[in-house]
């Protein structure tokens, strides 16, 4: 099979995992990669703890979300808008907190 008759190319130059799990995947979906785990990582927990206090739910997601934008930001996948947006986000949940 070659390259040109497949619906993605392959990976070329993959030397560990999150070279092929973050950079190639995020390359492969058009920079939606990063934007999909951003979001599980706000979603899910924001999801599970919306039983006990909402207003807390949302500062631990958005904190969670924060750390995931800055981690993929160290492996250049993400724009500063990400971390930027994520980080005014854990500061509204800290007014709305306090």
């Amino acid at each position: 099979m070659t390259n040109a008759s497949m619906i993605y190319s392959q990976p070329e130059n993959i030397g560990s995992a999150p070279d092929f799990f973050i950079k190639y995947m995020d390359t492969a979906s058009g920079g939606s990669w990063s934007l999909v785990l951003i979001g599980l990582s706000f979603g899910l927990p924001f999801m599970a703890l919306m039983g006990y206090n909402p207003r807390q739910a949302f500062a631990a997601a958005s904190f969670n979300g924060l750390v995931t934008a800055i981690l993929l930001a160290g492996f250049g996948v993400v724009t500063s808008f990400a971390y930027t947006l994520m980080a005014v986000m854990v500061a509204l949940a800290v007014i709305i907190n306090s």
